[in-house]
């Protein structure tokens, strides 16, 4: 990412007032590793747009992988560069060297599993974690040689094991034959100690020094008095060649296999190295997640057209102090490209100068910024902080003097793509001087469309966007009657600087206060009194706006309630239809039953009571039905519809009413005017109904663009299908990568498939085309496809395939 402060001598400056340091290390402590830490060292604000875009998306992905399934479990991963780098040119690397390759290569195999079993859901990522290459081989490897204590076990090898048992044989008989020595008689009264010991690897016998000339064998050291020598008889010489023999033999059989390991990690350090180096990225993008959850940040919108627009921004470091933060927005520009400042002291105008400074930094290094998502950052090329006392002794610079230096250094280097941050604009010097030379530093940077903040307490500024519409005034709010600042940033109109309360409220005589105001005199008093008005008319205007959002708020919530109320009814209405059905259905089935009963006995007695009788049976059944047409529930979905038009075509998701259903339903599928039934959905089932029971609702009926054509098409659209298309059976996969892709339409595939769908629409663009033949590839091996197309020019085109299945 390039840094705007590459070469740039206002780096360190900008970076230390800024307290960019304090970021890093915060987001150092969120790392899991070395590597990763590492990373997040090296992090610097850069410009290049497309970079910060994916950092900010990854950030995104990650927050809502670590919302929804924790953070990655990357222990293990540990820095092998070197080590790798030492196997690649011959050497044998140490136990501890190779348990933390294994560690690492381990870990790589987990977050590999970790995105392979959510395909799909973190692609910015998983796009990381499908770079990692495959190395289980080496870890298993590594874990079944190693424990993890360091120790080379006896699986090792095949000969591991049985040498080490034929040296631990060859030890116990050397200490068997030195306990031998130690006990018996001939050497009793010339042992010293009753005890072996060793010296140069060897098992030897303490013996006093007068004795050491009476018998064969090896003197390896003697004690400090002179009284004992460390004597190896010539008993004990070849079992402790055996022993060291036996000990050697272990040592080369483990330094083999070490090498064997050592040659497999040099055959793979390319892998290991690819391994490292995305691990070491998914920690250093995590560890930004993890901060940004403890900032309660967001993802702003990033532009490069100078335009700054924080909504409810708060210091970084002031929420990890803990402390509670107050949230500004700040803007900066458009439409005007300075902002003033003003305010009284310890009010907070530098921490909201430097708020925007640090989150702007923050945007363009690809983190979160602790601010609304609405937000939008531009990049800058320079950046330039001015803020503290720079005086100096030792080079005989004052403060104004320190100030004007780095004040002219920035206009020999700020120009269009530049934000200068200002605190305390040309102070040190005369008021009505510095003034003068804070006016015309500001209109020259303006004149060069550079984007300015500003501090200051000079009158004289505060009244510069009254005159010059590319300055505009923001002030910190103070408490009157409390005497204390609110931090809260108003942005429109200047701020006083309260000098004379703040004054009093740090005990200040008052006798001197009431003299020094007989001197306020001049356009500055003037300018305190419109200041003080325009802060009334303010908090008036303020106060009216949130009266008003609290009765849009109340409206709202009418609204919604209606609304509520409304679907009540009409629920209850299909409740009210659906139960008068059933119950005229049931009467009608018991009429029919009495109905041929009675024409039974009518055909075996032709008797005329009988015929009466058949004729109430009718009279009444009719009655029973008339009144059933007469139910207010039917007769009010009844007015609420109308037949539907001869020449209309029923289309999918319209609303109807069917009458022998004597309920709401829903069209299923393409009904034309040539067509004698309709496809319905009612209560969960799907049924065919005549048409002409069939009524619309008002503004949902057929679509007068298929009226003229529906009879022509209806043989057409039968013989080549009728493909809708709707979000159940659409996949969009613009902007993915080809192998996510893939995956994706697999998984889109099976899911339709089960669910019977006769067919489905594949978004994937055109862009390079790679994406597209990647989908078109994988379908035409598909073994649920019937048939595969380029959707109409309506449906996307070449840009989407249907599939039918």
């Amino acid at each position: 990412m390039n840094s705007p402060f590459e070469n740039d001598s206002s780096r360190e400056a900008a970076l230390l007032a800024l307290e960019w340091g304090k970021i890093i290390a915060r987001l150092c402590g969120h790392a899991s590793s070395e590597p990763g830490q590492a990373l997040c060292r090296t992090l610097l604000p850069g410009t290049d747009l497309d970079t910060i875009r994916i950092s900010l998306e990854e950030n995104r992905d990650g927050r809502r992988m670590i919302l929804n399934d924790g953070a990655l479990p990357l222990e293990g991963v540990g820095e092998i560069e070197e080590a790798v780098e030492k196997a690649s040119k011959g050497a044998t690397l140490s136990p501890s060297e190779l348990l933390l390759i294994g560690q690492t290569a381990r870990a790589g195999e987990r977050i590999r599993k970790f995105f392979d079993n959510r395909r799909g859901s973190y692609p910015r990522l998983s796009h990381h974690a499908h770079e990692i290459p495959p190395l289980r081989d080496i870890a298993e490897e590594i874990e079944f040689k190693i424990n993890p204590d360091g120790n080379i076990p006896d699986r090792a090898s095949d000969d591991l094991g049985p040498l080490r048992r034929r040296s631990a044989n060859s030890r116990a008989r050397l200490q068997e034959t030195a306990d031998r020595i130690i006990a018996s008689q001939r050497y009793a009264r010339h042992v010293q100690e009753n005890y072996a010991t060793v010296r140069s690897g060897r098992l030897v016998i303490p013996f006093k020094t007068a004795s050491k000339a009476m018998f064969n064998g090896i003197v390896h050291d003697t004690s400090q008095s002179g009284q004992t020598v460390f004597f190896e008889p010539e008993e004990l010489v070849s079992i402790n060649n055996e022993v060291r023999i036996a000990e050697l033999e272990v040592e080369r059989e483990i330094a083999r296999i070490l090498a064997e390991i050592s040659g497999h990690v040099a055959r793979k350090a390319k892998e290991l190295r690819q391994a490292l180096e995305r691990l070491a990225r998914i920690d250093f993008i995590q560890a930004r997640c993890l901060l940004a959850d403890e900032l309660s940040a967001s993802e702003p919108t990033v532009n490069a057209s100078g335009e700054v627009d924080l909504r409810c921004a708060r210091h970084p470091l002031l929420i990890l102090s803990g402390r509670p933060v107050v949230a500004n927005d700040l803007k900066v520009g458009r439409p005007y490209v300075c902002l003033v400042l003003t305010g009284p002291n310890a009010g907070g105008k530098t921490v909201a100068l430097k708020t925007l400074g640090t989150l702007v930094l923050m945007a363009m290094a690809g983190l979160s910024i602790p601010a609304s998502p609405d937000s939008t950052v531009s990049v800058f090329h320079k950046i330039f902080v001015a803020v503290g006392d720079e005086q100096s002794v030792e080079h005989d610079l004052s403060t104004y003097s320190a100030h004007i230096r780095r004040l002219n250094g920035i206009l020999r280097e700020a120009d269009k793509g530049s934000l200068v941050l200002l605190d305390e604009v040309v102070s040190g010097t005369d008021p009505r001087e510095g003034a003068a030379i804070a006016r015309s530093f500001l209109e020259t940077l303006a004149d060069r469309e550079v984007r300015v903040i500003a501090t200051t307490h000079f009158e004289e500024l505060k009244g510069i966007a009254f005159t010059d519409r590319r300055f505009e005034n923001g002030s910190m709010a103070f408490d009157g009657d409390n005497l204390r600042p609110t931090y809260r940033l108003s942005l429109g109109a200047p701020g006083r600087s309260m000098g004379m309360e703040i004054a009093r409220a740090l005990g200040f005589p008052e006798e001197v206060l009431s003299l020094a105001r007989t001197y306020l005199a001049g356009p500055g008093a003037d300018l305190a009194e419109v200041i003080d008005r325009l802060e009334t008319e303010r908090e008036r205007l303020r106060t009216e706006t949130a009266a008003m959002a609290a009765r849009t708020k109340e409206a709202e919530e009418q609204r919604r309630k209606l609304e509520a109320e409304r679907e009540k009814v009409r629920s209850e209405e299909s409740r009210v239809v659906s139960n008068a059905r059933r119950k005229m259905m049931e009467e009608v089935r018991k009429a029919e039953g009495e109905l041929s009963r009675i024409m039974e006995e009518m055909r075996k007695d032709r008797r005329i009571d009988t015929v009466r009788k058949a004729s109430t049976v009718l009279k009444e059944w009719k009655d029973k039905a008339r009144a059933e047409e007469e139910n207010p529930a039917v007769r009010t979905m009844m007015s609420r519809t109308a037949p539907a038009e001869q020449d209309a075509v029923l289309l999918p998701g319209q609303k109807v009413f069917v009458r022998s259903l004597s309920r709401e339903a829903e069209v299923a599928a393409v009904s034309t005017p040539g067509d004698r039934e309709a496809e319905v959905v009612a209560g969960g089932m799907k049924v065919r109904v005549p048409r002409d029971q069939i009524r619309v609702f008002p503004g949902q009926g057929a679509a007068k663009e298929f009226k003229k054509e529906a009879a022509s098409r209806h043989t057409e659209v039968l013989s080549a299908g009728v493909y809708l298309q709707s979000p159940e059976n659409t996949i969009d996969l613009r902007g993915m990568y080809a192998d996510e892709a893939v995956a994706e339409v697999e998984a889109f595939l099976d899911r339709l498939a089960l669910a019977q769908s006769p067919h489905a629409f594949i978004i994937h663009g055109h862009g390079t085309g790679a994406l597209k033949t990647a989908i078109r590839r994988h379908l035409s091996k598909s073994p649920y496809i019937k048939q595969s197309m380029p959707a109409p020019r309506e449906q996307g085109g070449d840009g989407a395939t249907i599939v039918v299945f």
